[in-house]
């Protein structure tokens, strides 16, 4: 009886915003008969260091991001005004 395991990429997913949506599965074996499947699932976002990535995501990441989805998700996750906390108000700007 023997076991084996392989971590194979299942699925990529392009978003319009350059985000890459990646699941991997993690498919055990016996005797060469699969038994059991796990998914891992993540998100890599345009303007991310890749160079730990497997070759695959590199090259898409190359090819697809350009500056402005770059900077558009720079944006995105570092809002300049960002909101309010629950149950707190949003200061008033006088001179509005």
């Amino acid at each position: 009886m023997a076991f084996t395991k392989q971590l194979i990429f299942d699925a990529i997913t392009i978003r319009s915003t350059g985000h890459f949506e990646i699941r991997m599965a993690a498919v055990v074996y016996e005797d060469g008969i699969e038994i059991a499947k796990n998914y891992q699932r993540r998100v890599v976002t345009p303007g991310d260091d890749v160079t730990a990535e497997p070759q695959k995501i590199k090259q898409l990441a190359s090819f697809i991001w350009t500056q402005a989805m770059i900077d558009a998700a720079r944006i995105t996750a570092f809002p300049t005004n960002p909101a309010p906390e629950v149950g707190q108000q949003a200061p008033i700007d006088p001179q509005q």
